[in-house]
């Protein structure tokens, strides 16, 4: 269920960057940073699993979503 509601979250921010007016963006090195810092908090909070099948699938996802976004 943690997953879950840290997905919804992390979705929920994504989302919601496109509306930002440019002033508020952020820049290229702020954005890796911020990566950065949440990928380390997330690997920090849940364990990893190691699943090809899984991994291949949201891989796959992820390319789909990067498609549709443009």
């Amino acid at each position: 269920m943690k997953i879950k509601r840290a997905l919804a979250f992390s979705l929920a921010v994504f989302v919601s960057f496109p509306s930002l007016s440019p002033s508020l963006a952020m820049g290229l090195a702020e954005e890796r940073q911020l990566g950065r810092r949440a990928s380390a908090a997330v690997e920090r909070q849940y364990r990893a699993c190691e699943d090809p099948a899984l991994e291949e699938y949201l891989n796959s996802l992820a390319r789909k979503l990067t498609t549709a976004l443009g």
